[in-house]
Formats: C-alpha cells, structure tokens, sequence
C-alpha cells in the first residue's frame, strides 16, 4: 500500500512540476507579448505625434528666436530633429534667461547633450551650417543622447522638427 500511495504522490508532484512549467512558460510568453505590443504602440504614438508636428516647422535659424527674451516668450530646444517647448515643468527656469542651462535655448542642442559639454552659444557659423546628422557619435554619447530625448519626451511638449529649410 505504501508503494502506491508514493507512486501516486510522484504523480501528482510530476503533474504539478508540468503545470507549473506550463503556467510559467505562458506567463513568460504573454508577458513577451505584451512588452512587444507596448512597443508597437509606443513606436505608433511616436510616429502619430511626428505626424502630428510636422506642419511646424523650424529652420536652426527661426528656432534661434525662441530663447524666453521676453516673460511670456517661449523657450523652444531641439533634440534629434524635434523641437520641444521647455516652458513648463521648471525646464524655463533651467533653460530660459538667466538659467544654468539657458545656453541651450533656441538652438539644436543634441550633440552638446551628447557630449556633456557647454559652448560659448549660438553663432552665425552654427546657424548657417547644415544640420548635424549626428552620424559619428560614440556608443557613449549615443546613449547620452538618448537619455536626454527621454527626458524631453517626458516632461516637455514637442512643438515642431527642425528643417533645413522652410521652401
């Protein structure tokens, strides 16, 4: 008797052993599932708030306008090809006159992000030169860069994307 009441405890520790590793692998499955759909539908929102900003436009010229000169002027920085207005959340009192980081308003800020560095501002010889194609950034500043774009996407509004030219 005792040898049957083992037989059936073995069976019934393989069968729990089976659904368990069933039940996890459907988890893990879903959860792979749903990481995968959260990125779809992250890339959809982006691609629709692209969409969506794409009729305003800004040349590094126009953009240079908006450094917060005046109270109720607005504080615009490019990051990537996207202009965000940096007005709210505290980023004027960062980025606006008189900020620690105002030297970044109205122009195309990514490689300086990227680079952790401070210039002496903007100059004509930035705002005549093509936009920076950030096409030889270091894995490094890559990832610098990348931060900065998800902090702009999460506490400031993108207003615009930033064109070579307005034609």
């Amino acid at each position: 008797m005792l040898k049957a009441d083992e037989i059936k405890i073995a069976t019934l520790f393989v069968a729990a052993v089976g659904i368990s590793y069933i039940i996890i692998k459907l988890l893990i499955n879903r959860n792979e599932n749903l990481e995968k759909k959260a990125i779809r539908d992250l890339n959809k929102l982006l691609e629709e708030d692209k969409a969506r900003i794409q009729n305003k436009k800004f040349t590094k010229r126009t953009l240079s306008e908006f450094t917060g000169k005046g109270p109720n002027d607005p504080v615009l920085i490019a990051v990537k090809g996207v202009v965000y207005d940096v007005n709210m959340n505290g980023g004027r009192d960062f980025y606006g006159p008189g900020g620690p980081y105002s030297i970044f308003a109205g122009r195309d800020a990514s490689r300086l992000f990227s680079l952790f560095e401070f210039d002496d501002g903007i100059t004509e010889a930035e705002l005549n030169s093509p936009i920076d194609p950030l096409d030889n950034l270091t894995a490094d500043e890559e990832e610098s860069l990348e931060a900065y774009i998800q902090l702009f996407k999460s506490k400031y509004k993108p207003v615009g994307v930033l064109v070579e030219s307005l034609d």
